[in-house]
């Protein structure tokens, strides 16, 4: 089923093209969107800037900020100006990062959001298509690498459709960057409009497992947390308190006792925003508590406060990831993928869909994500119930291992450590025309 638009509809889809900085008809009040110490001691513009090239740049989440920062590392070694919009709790957790780069930034609003005008290219580190009810975007690029959205417990295809029976009004980037054939492939068939706009370039946030040696510190951590060569280390990574904490637990148990082997270590893996709170800190600890000697923790702190592991290090430890972030799930494939599986042993990674939440009512009732199911690299658990079954399928039957390991490595389509160059190059070209 694909989303078309009727006539008036199609009509509606705006990709607007806004005057550069230099050519606006009035200067006043755009001090505040230049880049630091870019002004003359009598408060006016530097003609200099009237010819520079400005980004404006979006970031709504700290997984988008990431996949660009080195992309906007590039764009400044070529004198472009790149100011940065951060929307939400993104703006708090990234300001650091934003001013180390010596970027000006604002927190996003509906009433900020003219700063676009002063751009000649605005970058969305949202979704590829994106629906505004008053501000219509210049050029815009995405890096598009979810192409499934779930909004308000509906798929991605029932989300547009109510946005475009409620409105009529569907902004369509004139320009979509996306990681993979599969990816754009996906956009297409949902969203008819994105036919002829899509540019396949890779992930720049994946560049970096390229590179990585995560061999080392596949052994270096599992032998620090206590984790034999012969156990499965299960890593537990979820983006939602609820889930973690609440279902999460019970799912946890129910798996523990239908295991097929005792040999194997599990942990949570905790958000450091959320383990702050001494109520999941506590809860966490309980948790691992009634594992026994196959709970293993993996939020210890240094003497400065730092957690001991990152993330990635954590990750790279594991053998079976579980989460309901797509973006842990394709970095779990990547860190055995990407350099031709140098790790001992397989990581492979169990989606359980962000919407569901594991509860065990929603089981059967919503598809998976057709991106799990095209991949092959993935197991889709549709509720706790189907949770022991994927394990012991994972851990007893070889063949269901070599099968999503080969699956894996599709994923190295554009993805050779050039994904950053490509985008930034793309951008300077689109920006020059």
């Amino acid at each position: 089923m694909r989303t078309e638009l009727t006539e008036r509809q199609a009509n509606q889809v705006n990709t607007v093209h806004l005057p550069a900085l230099g050519s606006l008809p009035s200067e006043k009040g755009l001090e505040l969107y230049l880049p630091i110490n870019s002004y003359q001691s009598n408060g006016t513009i530097p003609r200099e800037y009237h010819d520079r090239q400005r980004i404006i740049w979006g970031v709504y989440d700290e997984g988008a900020y990431k996949a660009g920062i080195p992309v906007i590392e590039l764009l400044l070694a070529d004198a472009v100006d790149v100011f940065v919009v951060a929307g939400g709790a993104a703006s708090r957790s990234l300001q650091g990062k934003i001013d180390s780069l010596g970027l000006r930034a604002t927190r996003f609003s509906p009433s900020k959001d003219l700063m676009r005008l002063t751009g000649d290219l605005v970058v969305s580190g949202s979704d590829p298509t994106k629906h505004l009810e008053q501000v219509l975007i210049a050029q815009g690029i995405s890096r598009g690498e979810r192409t499934i959205k779930y909004e308000d417990n509906s798929p991605f295809m029932a989300y547009y459709d109510r946005v475009l029976a409620r409105q009529g009004l569907l902004v369509v980037p004139d320009f979509a960057f996306f990681a993979s054939e599969r990816s754009l492939e996906q956009s297409i068939k949902y969203v008819s409009a994105y036919q002829g706009r899509g540019v396949v370039v890779g992930n720049p946030a994946d560049d970096r497992f390229f590179y990585e040696d995560t061999e080392e510190n596949y052994e270096r951590v599992r032998k620090e947390l206590g984790v034999e060569d012969d156990e499965w280390f299960i890593v537990y990574a979820a983006t939602k308190t609820e889930a973690t904490f609440h279902t999460g637990n019970d799912l946890v148990q129910h798996a523990i006792k239908e295991l097929d082997t005792q040999r194997y270590k599990f942990t949570f893996r905790v958000h450091p925003n959320e383990y702050n709170d001494p109520l999941i800190a506590a809860r966490y600890a309980g948790v691992l508590e009634s594992l026994g000697n196959h709970g293993v923790d993996t939020m210890i702190r240094n003497k400065d406060g730092r957690l001991r592991y990152s993330m990635d290090e954590i990750r790279q430890a594991a053998d079976i990831v579980v989460t309901d972030t797509s973006t842990t799930g394709r970095e779990a494939i990547f860190d055995k993928g990407m350099r031709g599986g140098k790790g001992p042993r397989l990581v492979v990674h169990a989606m359980i869909p962000a919407n569901m939440r594991l509860r065990p009512e929603w089981t059967n009732e919503l598809p998976p994500d057709p991106s799990v199911v095209l991949d092959g690299s993935s197991a889709v658990v549709r509720g706790w119930r189907d949770f022991p079954r994927i394990l012991n399928s994972i851990i007893n039957d070889r063949a269901t291992r070599e099968r999503m390991w080969a699956a894996s490595r599709v994923w190295k389509q554009m993805n050779d450590g050039r994904s950053t160059e490509r985008f930034a190059n793309k951008i300077l070209e689109i920006v020059s025309v």
